[in-house]
């Protein structure tokens, strides 16, 4: 936490930093936003297909369970703790294996998302990754 502190106030102090907020586009504020929604509908989906019967050995969960996994947001050394802490080692397993898939999609597929969707499309398709690996 107090790392946090340190790195706020040292952000804060930056004489710059206002002008460089005010020069960003109002669009930036809906990234965030537009990422959840797109997770969790991606994760709807899912469910939708295991619920259907095409995925047999994980037709036993449910929505939230998607959910959960999804909101990791390629988070994976925290969802999937959490995640097996609170629903087991082997919806942990998935929410890891589904955050580092969705890592490496984004490396893999950045110079494609940012020609057909624009230039924030990685950093949304990376989630929390985007702010340090991918």
């Amino acid at each position: 936490c107090a790392l946090l502190l340190f790195v706020g106030i040292g952000i804060g102090l930056n004489p710059d930093m206002k002008n460089e907020l005010k020069s960003l586009s109002p669009r930036l504020a809906l990234l965030p936003l537009v990422t959840i929604l797109g997770s969790w509908m991606g994760a709807a989906v899912a469910y939708l297909f295991l619920d259907g019967g095409i995925c047999t050995f994980l037709q036993h969960r449910e929505l939230t369970d998607c959910l959960a996994i999804n909101s990791g947001f390629a988070y994976y050394s925290l969802s999937s703790i959490f995640i097996t802490e609170y629903r087991g080692a082997e919806l942990g397993t998935i929410a890891l294996l589904a955050n580092i898939i969705r890592e490496m999609a984004t490396l893999l597929l950045t110079p494609l998302l940012a020609r057909w969707f624009g230039p924030l499309a990685p950093i949304s398709s990376g989630g929390a990754t985007s702010m340090d690996t991918t």
